[in-house]
């Protein structure tokens, strides 16, 4: 049965947080958020009662769509949280589904078909991304190409219907968190494009690009991880290397033709020898790649015009500086079509050589020239197209770009399980690497997939010794499988892991999709997150495994996985054996904050299957798996 619902009206009493327990979630789009909205309940005081216990909580895409609110509505945090069932729960997911849904049919034409959107599916390298383009796109044409006005009407369109029309006006600020949530840090996962185009205008004058690096000589090759923390210090974006906005800019012209060859020192895919920093004195021709000798270049008075490339100017902090709205940080860390977008050109560019040297790779096929030029044709004219635009958020949205701006794309480009930068924080936060971090890992996952270079694998993988990054520092230039564009390796762990080690250690939840592992690691030193070597991390990675799209963009869309969702919801909420495994993985630390026997809400019985007064670990036994180097460092629980 059900416990007793919590009052939302309830008296909040003082909340022990515990420093080393922590919460990081995947993204994936509305799959994420509703994952998300069931492990809150399951969480909350009618079940384990932890939530208010996690000393930070971080997400990416979609599952900052639930952060952002978790943080900043009573009204959702109440619907969520103090849902009397699973019932109620469900209700909430399915009213907050067709409010959205009500506002993409007031905003889309029925059976409006867009050319730039047809043309751009074909660019698609596989059929998920394909998916991709064909929802997304169809959809935020019709919101002039704007992602982060997608967000904001989604959000404006299911806060007002739950009753809280206020919240897509929120500061996203360290004194607006709720008073259940003042003492958990939200950490949002986006990424910076390492340049972004501005598009010659009525005044006259070229192209032109923006390039950010970290000094006035150089600048990033690939995308960089970008971070909103929000703790009891205030609010701060930090960029790689901990920066705060100080990261030189410079601009040059540029072709308002697209071609591969112009951004090939941006090592296009597969990568051979990737940097993730290029220097200007070395590769000048690179880092601001200059097509002006050839077809369509800029007059020499608009060139004149254009190279200003100053060091004396520096990244203009985000959005003006201080703390962001729920909308900005929301909408930044899920903007999932940044990579096609023009105006973060060199990504761009990245992303669809990918298909290019497909292509190109194809043997036996003697069309294969002629078949480049036709996908060089049609990436140039999605290119040209100002619309694709805003499928990366500006650094100032809702105001454009300038020259000291740049552009964010979804986080899960830098890290998906937005786990790095939940232990990076904890470093620089000045925490005690002596201690033993525990940090619940939530997969808001479609599938766990066979095919080791799948994704899935990869952005577990990555944090590990493994054959993706053999020969990769921390830190350092990678494309590993799965991968839209190359990043800075989030590598935080000295210890080895590969696919079927990590396999392995997966344990299925009786009568349910979902499955567990539980992963052991030392941290080694990764500059880009401000890890320090040496803090041992045990990791409880929970992988829904719900087969439904993540791209949820249309009304029909929408009516075929709204009751999914709230299926997926409910039975997270209800799980009793995945609440079994949460107890066991937290009880040291909840045992120890809080005394034997007892809880903060006055010492009532646990509603969890297990007796009274016995230990949630009996019955349990662990299982230790050899690593590639031969040290047992993994455990998994089994009962």
């Amino acid at each position: 049965c059900n416990p007793p619902s919590a009052s939302s009206s309830m008296t909040t009493t003082a909340v022990a947080i515990e420093p080393t327990l922590r919460w990081a979630s995947t993204g994936g789009g509305w799959r994420a958020q509703f994952a998300c909205v069931g492990f809150a309940n399951l969480f909350g005081p009618n079940h384990l009662d932890i939530l208010t216990k996690f000393s930070a909580i971080s997400t990416t895409s979609g599952a900052s769509w639930f952060s952002t609110q978790l943080f900043y509505s009573q009204k959702f945090y109440d619907a969520v949280v103090h849902a009397k069932d699973s019932q109620d729960l469900s209700q909430f997911v399915v009213d907050w589904m067709n409010s959205y849904n009500q506002m993409l049919v007031n905003a889309i034409e029925e059976g409006s078909q867009n050319a730039i959107c047809q043309n751009l599916v074909y660019l698609g390298s596989n059929g998920e991304e394909k998916e991709l383009i064909r929802d997304l796109c169809s959809t935020l044409v019709h919101f002039d190409g704007d992602w982060a006005r997608f967000v904001d009407e989604m959000m404006i369109a299911a806060s007002a219907d739950y009753g809280d029309p206020e919240f897509p006006k929120m500061m996203a600020g360290a004194d607006e968190r709720l008073e259940e949530l003042m003492g958990t840090d939200l950490l949002i996962q986006s990424a910076l494009a390492p340049n972004s185009l501005l598009r010659s205008n009525d005044e006259g004058g070229g192209d032109a690009v923006v390039y950010v690096g970290p000094s006035a000589t150089e600048s990033y090759a690939v995308p960089i991880s970008a971070a909103y923390i929000v703790n009891a210090s205030g609010t701060a974006y930090r960029y790689e290397h901990s920066r705060r906005g100080d990261m030189p800019v410079r601009t040059s012209p540029t072709s308002s033709r697209h071609s591969f060859s112009d951004w090939e020192g941006f090592y296009l895919y597969p990568g051979t020898n990737g940097t993730d920093v290029i220097n200007a004195s070395d590769n000048e021709h690179v880092i601001f790649p200059s097509p002006l000798l050839g077809k369509g270049a800029p007059s020499s008075s608009n060139v004149a015009r254009k190279t200003e490339s100053t060091s004396d100017k520096t990244f203009a902090p985000a959005f003006g500086g201080g703390d962001s709205t729920v909308i900005q940080v929301a909408a930044i860390s899920s903007a999932a079509m940044g990579t096609k977008s023009p105006a973060v050109p060199s990504v761009f560019t990245q992303d669809l050589s990918r298909k290019r040297h497909a292509i190109k790779q194809a043997e036996g096929d003697k069309m294969i020239a002629a078949k480049i030029k036709a996908f060089d044709a049609q990436v140039a004219a999605a290119y040209s197209q100002a619309i694709l635009d805003k499928f990366a958020v500006c650094t100032q949205w809702p105001e454009p770009c300038g020259a000291e701006d740049g552009m964010f794309v979804d986080g899960w480009i830098s890290d998906n399980p937005a786990f790095a930068i939940n232990i990076g924080q904890y470093h620089i936060s000045g925490g005690d690497l002596s201690k033993t971090l525990k940090v619940i890992l939530t997969n808001t996952n479609e599938e766990w997939p066979t095919d080791p270079d799948h994704f899935q694998f990869t952005q577990i993988l990555q944090y590990f010794e493994s054959p993706l990054n053999k020969g990769v520092d921390p830190g350092s230039f990678n494309w590993p499988p799965g991968m839209f564009v190359p990043y800075q390796s989030p590598q935080i762990f000295s210890d080895s892991l590969d696919a079927p080690g990590l396999d392995d250690l997966i344990e299925p939840i009786a009568g349910s999709n979902m499955t567990t592992a539980l992963l052991k690691g030392t941290t080694t030193g990764n500059h880009v997150y401000g890890i320090q070597a040496g803090q041992p991390v045990e990791i409880l990675v929970i992988n829904v495994n719900a087969p439904i799209t993540t791209y949820i963009a249309t009304p029909a869309l929408v009516e075929a996985h709204t009751p999914p969702l709230a299926k997926m919801t409910a039975d997270i909420a209800d799980s009793e054996e995945l609440a079994h495994r949460i107890k066991a993985f937290v009880e040291p630390l909840i045992s120890n904050a809080d005394g034997a026997g007892g809880d903060k809400n006055g010492g009532e019985q646990s509603h969890l299957p297990h007796s009274a007064g016995q230990s949630v670990l009996q019955g349990w036994h662990f299982r230790t798996v050899a690593t590639l180097s031969g040290v047992s460092f993994l455990a998994n629980l089994v009962m």
